[in-house]
């Protein structure tokens, strides 16, 4: 029965273990879900005229989720698959340097209570957790960008 059929099977390599490791997918996720928190956050604490409670939030998940959220990404881009190109190699291990940025502007409209509804000259965007928010979703695209790359897609380099 089952046996026989796993038997059957090519038995994968090491290589093969999975590009993505659950903790780095976890990780993208609870970034991408702070960006949503805080678009919710900011316009509730903004009715409260106090942005304690939200900038609390995210800077515990900027110890909790996106540091470890870098370090996984620099251990997945070390580790990164011999099929990827020398070019694709370099931007993938520019990714976490890029995240590392957006986390020091995060930082400063975090230190300015930067949380007042904004809305974005490049994008033309709105923003209702202000710069914050911004440099979350900043965060969120540099992790598909992460993922894209890991995949072996061609991503263009963003203009931020």
């Amino acid at each position: 029965g089952l046996a026989v059929a796993a038997a059957a099977l090519p038995i994968s390599p090491a290589s093969a273990a999975p590009l993505v490791s659950k903790e780095l997918s976890q990780l993208i996720v609870k970034a991408k879900k702070l960006r949503g928190d805080v678009a919710k956050g900011a316009a509730a604490d903004r009715s409260a005229a106090n942005y304690a409670k939200i900038t609390e939030r995210v800077r515990r998940d900027e110890a909790t989720v996106l540091q470890p959220l870098r370090a996984a990404m620099i251990a997945a881009a070390a580790s990164a698959p011999d099929s990827l190109s020398e070019e694709q190699r370099k931007q993938l291990r520019f990714q976490p340097i890029a995240l590392k940025g957006h986390m020091l502007e995060l930082g400063q409209a975090l230190d300015a209570y930067n949380l007042d509804e904004y809305v974005s000259k490049s994008t033309g965007e709105t923003y209702p957790g202000g710069k914050v928010e911004r440099e979350l979703e900043e965060v969120g695209e540099t992790c598909d960008d992460f993922l894209d790359l890991l995949a072996g897609k061609a991503v263009e380099q963003r203009k931020d």
